[in-house]
């Protein structure tokens, strides 16, 4: 047998057979060559669905492959038939090389290399109806039956639908049987989550964050030149604030803005607002005011503002907004301390407002008002402190947790979450795995770049947003998700998608929460994959927005993640503490990213339109056949866009290893041309 494996692996025909054999065999190859030649000219590629989101043409494969392409499998009966029909193997159309799988009772199972142009199915069947062949099949690809221990982990049906709460078992997102193939940790990938930040403490966070190893944290130098102070593990745009002066009325379905008197009297001239420190420096603070004035009286007097560890204690910092700045329309006034403060993270620290009273000139304050009325909204978004008046002796809480002024600091190096929404988009993204806490993320290989451009509210700023995004593109980021949006087109939001698209960053955003054809920025915007949201049976989530923006969908219906460990403005809804269900399109975008990190971690050479290409190709047809306005190309099926990447070019071996000037080198290896089969060059 030793004699037949070293035939096996030679270059030549070898032995001759008979000449009735060898006449029989080259009659059957005829019509082998014949089918081989004809598939090979039209090779098993087909056009992407759509357009990568980005007007790139990308090609990709029209189904994935259950078998190793260019090999086959054959167990011959005896030496003598292996030895016969071996010396055939150029011939045949197969290359005559190969290598024993084993060897027993005289039976050689061998593992054939296929000609190019030569299609496997084909190749099986001709050796199957030769004499002295037990068997030929394809080298089939079997995988790992991977599922993660984590306890949370049944409950998260968008990864794995087993039909648990009613859903319909395999109405997922194919994420199990996805993480045979890659769980995001072959080439690192980092998503950008920009949002309203992250709990850094979160046990299944705090090992996911991205770090910037350029950067000093807390000397305050930019180290790294990249025009952003101490930004060791992403940045904070939104700062310390608490930007709601409003509430909503569902009796008669009306927003009202909510002011207190402010100087009217020796009881309301003096009012607090306790803040909680980050470890960073307070440089800025603004407040919304509007003067009330009778147009006879003198203006109301000067204010002044504090920052006090106490509120009766020690000035730390002050400035003074003089009563002509502020008018008779309600404005921000935001001005910068007399000197800048690093707050200590965790210590409590208030912000002090003091007038002169008067009776008939005075002030409204604005802030988010606390009611015993059921038919309002009672969202207490800053939970970190609380609003707090003199009333003539003694300092006193305002009746209501939350009762908190309007308030914003300036932009800093710390995103830490105040909201919960970041927190819970980051953990659907890229939660840890494998440490006996809560669930996983869709890549939890992946790291967490968490960048801050959303307020305790769960609101922010077009520049904030814009700033992310480029900031994300420049340090590193390979794929954004932007669980957020607004109906206003913005040019220079839509600058930055390009930019980052540019820069060969894959952007996600939800597609929105209207459930109506409302179109959503920046989902609407070229060059970013919009995700809409479905539920545990394929169903378009009544909230989902509908419109020619969504590109794919993915699950959105009460959604296991992570929330922050401390209380948030979240809090204040019901959810509750480190892990809680939401629902939107906001958790349906960081699905959709986290298949992409999946691609970008398999492939890291993928361009943001081939990573699109692959996922709106194999998505999971849903709706009217092909795109629709609601499920777009179809939910998201991690599994199928990621079996259906084809094997990387390899080069086995080349030979001789070395030689004269001229002679012939013989290059053989796999993965090569249209069919991604086995090749050999000389």
């Amino acid at each position: 047998m030793r004699r037949l494996l070293k035939m096996l692996t030679k270059t030549g025909c070898g032995k001759p057979a008979t000449l009735p054999f060898a006449v029989a065999l080259i009659s059957s190859l005829f019509a082998l060559v014949a089918v081989g030649s004809a598939m090979s000219a039209s090779p098993a590629w087909a056009q992407a669905a759509g357009d990568g989101a980005d007007g790139e043409t990308v090609a990709v494969p029209a189904a994935p492959l259950a078998y190793a392409p260019g090999e086959v499998l054959v167990k011959f009966a005896d030496p003598a038939a292996a030895e016969r029909i071996v010396g055939f193997l150029d011939v045949l159309g197969l290359e005559s090389a190969a290598r024993e799988v084993f060897e027993e009772g005289g039976e050689l199972l061998a593992q054939l290399d296929l000609a190019a142009g030569v299609q496997v199915e084909d190749a099986v069947r001709l050796l199957q109806s030769l004499a002295g062949v037990v068997y030929a099949e394809p080298n089939y690809v079997y995988r790992a039956d991977y599922a993660p221990a984590d306890p949370s982990y049944p409950q998260q049906w968008g990864l794995n639908n087993t039909g648990q709460n009613g859903g319909t078992p395999g109405d997922d997102i194919g994420a199990q049987e996805a993480w045979d193939i890659e769980r995001g940790d072959t080439t690192p990938v980092t998503v950008a989550v920009i949002d309203s930040g992250i709990d850094f403490l979160h046990p299944d966070l705090d090992g996911k964050i991205w770090d910037n190893g350029d950067e000093v944290p807390g000397n305050g130098l930019d180290d790294d030149g990249n025009g952003y102070v101490d930004d060791a593990a992403g940045y904070n745009w939104a700062g310390i604030t608490q930007s709601r002066y409003y509430y909503y009325d569902y009796g008669d379905e009306t927003y009202y803005t909510t002011a207190r008197y402010f100087g009217s009297g020796s009881a309301n001239s003096k009012r607090a607002q306790s803040i909680k420190g980050t470890g960073q420096r307070l440089t800025h603070v603004g407040f919304a005011l509007q003067k009330v004035d009778d147009g006879m009286a003198p203006p109301p007097g000067n204010i002044t503002v504090s920052l006090r560890s106490d509120r009766d204690g020690a000035v730390l910092a002050s400035f003074t907004i003089n009563a002509a700045e502020v008018g008779p329309l309600a404005a921000e006034i935001y001005k910068s301390l007399s000197t800048a403060v690093t707050l200590t993270s965790g210590e409590t620290y208030y912000l002090v407002l003091e007038t002169a009273a008067s009776a008939s000139d005075y002030y409204y304050l604005y802030d988010n008002w606390g009611t015993s009325d059921p038919d309002t909204d009672q969202f207490d978004p800053y939970q970190d402190g609380q609003e707090s008046r003199w009333d003539g002796t003694a300092w006193v809480d305002l009746g209501y947790e939350n009762d908190d002024l309007y308030f914003r600091t300036n932009a800093n190096a710390n995103p830490r979450d105040d909201n919960g929404h970041g927190t819970h988009v980051s953990g659907i993204a890229g939660a840890e795995e494998g440490n006996g806490q809560g669930g996983v993320g869709v890549s939890f290989g992946a790291e967490i770049m968490p960048l801050k451009v959303m307020d305790s509210t769960g609101r922010g700023y077009n520049s904030d947003i814009t700033a992310g995004i480029r900031y994300a593109a420049d340090n590193g980021a390979q794929v954004i998700n932007l669980s957020l949006g607004g109906t206003s087109y913005s040019a220079s939001m839509r600058d930055a998608v390009d930019y980052a698209h540019a820069a060969g960053v894959v952007v996600v955003a939800s597609a929105g929460n209207s459930g109506d054809g409302t179109m959503q920025y920046p989902a609407g915007y070229d060059n970013v994959i919009a995700v809409g949201a479905t539920d545990r049976s394929d169903v378009i989530a009544s909230f989902s927005t509908h419109n020619s923006s969504v590109d794919l969908s993915a699950p959105g219906v009460a959604i296991h993640s992570t929330m922050p460990t401390y209380e948030v403005g979240l809090n204040s809804y019901g959810y509750g503490l480190n892990y809680a269900n939401l629902n939107g399109t906001s958790m349906a975008a960081p699905m959709a990213s986290g298949v992409a990190a999946l691609l970008r971690s398999y492939r890291p050479t993928f361009t943001p339109g081939e990573v699109a290409s692959y996922m709106q190709t194999y998505a999971h047809d849903l709706g009217a056949p092909g795109w629709d306005e609601y499920f777009g190309y179809g939910r998201i099926d991690a599994y199928a866009s990621l079996d259906a990447i084809p094997p990387v070019p390899h080069i086995d071996g080349i030979a001789p290893g070395s030689g004269e000037v001229g002679s012939e080198v013989t290059v053989g290896g796999s993965a090569f041309g249209s069919t991604r089969g086995t090749s050999y060059v000389s």
